[in-house]
């Protein structure tokens, strides 16, 4: 069998069956559909059962709710395909025929597909060309890997079956956000030959659920944990290589301008000045980001503003003004 497809799916019935019809094509080349119903309390058994009894290619399977990254996990034991790719439910796979055609004729490692944003109406909103910023050059792939973010989403590629189950890789259920990434960094260290497809193969819809809202408006317990078990992620990843300063340096600044941009939401959340130091404190103390910050500050070619705002970051004196001065700020504004 040449390629499984893994789609996990919680409560899916307003998109799932647009995103399975789009996979049933009649082609000399045999593939599968797995869909994983975690513990849905919609439509989405009935859409993804009724599916699965007219086409054998399409597989169902229930399990109880333990989210997306268990979902997927379930999907890889049972996956038989030389290659592997991921769709989320109210995402779509675009030109099957064509990506079975090619991964026919395949001996690579990684293949990656370029990629649309659309909106709930389906317009696309923005287009990302991987194939360009990348060319299939390995320090531009690591470049955009840890110096970007758009290379952070399971989907959008195919993976050799033999290396997730020989290195046993699979997605953490402990991260509830950036579990793609982690899975991507942990696969990439076995890649040798990758090939970016000039072509469109993926519609991502762009969704803001009320968890990710929050998430993004304050500094959670979780939050941080997510961030720092990427961060680890990615220095893990950094060891396996001897990466270019470009790439080093692409990542130092990557992360920094992460972390300025969470504290910056931070402050613009409802919550008091206390509360807002004291999450400040939480985050930048965390030794994977304080690694960062301190890097940072002595990296000569990050731009002498974000290199005073690690010292701000790190000196709990300084924070503190900080943190009264963006909250007098945003109260002025308001």
């Amino acid at each position: 069998m040449l390629l499984s497809i893994i789609i996990p799916a919680y409560n899916a019935e307003r998109y799932l069956e647009k995103c399975i019809s789009g996979l049933i094509h009649t082609t000399p080349f045999t593939y599968e559909v797995i869909i994983i119903n975690d513990g849905s309390t919609d439509n989405t058994s009935k859409i993804a059962s009724s599916y699965a009894s007219q086409y054998s290619y399409i597989k169902y399977i229930e399990q109880e709710n333990s989210g997306v990254s268990s979902a997927r996990n379930t999907g890889l034991k049972v996956a038989a395909g030389k290659y592997i790719t991921f769709v989320d439910a109210d995402d779509e796979l675009l030109e099957l025929p064509a990506i079975l055609e090619m991964l026919a004729d395949s001996n690579y490692d990684l293949v990656i597909g370029d990629f649309h944003e659309i909106n709930p109406d389906g317009k696309i909103v923005r287009s990302r060309q991987l194939s360009k910023s990348i060319s299939d050059n390995r320090e531009l792939l690591d470049q955009e890997l840890l110096g970007n973010y758009l290379l952070n989403t399971c989907w959008g590629k195919f993976y050799l079956n033999h290396i997730i189950k020989e290195h046993q890789i699979t997605f953490p259920p402990q991260v509830k956000m950036g579990e793609d990434l982690i899975f991507v960094l942990h696969y990439m260290q076995y890649v040798n030959h990758f090939h970016c497809l000039p072509v469109y193969i993926y519609n991502y819809l762009q969704l803001d659920s009320g968890a990710v809202r929050r998430l993004r408006n304050q500094i959670t317990p979780e939050l941080i944990s997510n961030k720092v078990s990427c961060i680890i992620a990615k220095q893990e990843y950094m060891k396996c290589f001897s990466l270019s300063p470009n790439v080093i340096n692409s990542y130092y600044e990557y992360q920094l301008a992460d972390i300025v941009s969470t504290i910056n939401m931070m402050l613009k959340s409802e919550s008091s000045i206390s509360t807002a130091y004291r999450s400040l404190r939480s985050l930048v103390t965390a030794p994977a980001l304080q690694e960062i910050l301190i890097t940072s500050g002595q990296n000569s070619s990050i731009s002498s503003k974000r290199r005073l705002i690690t010292k701000i970051y790190l000196s709990p004196f300084l924070s503190i003004l900080y943190v009264i001065c963006k909250m007098i700020k945003k109260r002025k504004d308001a």
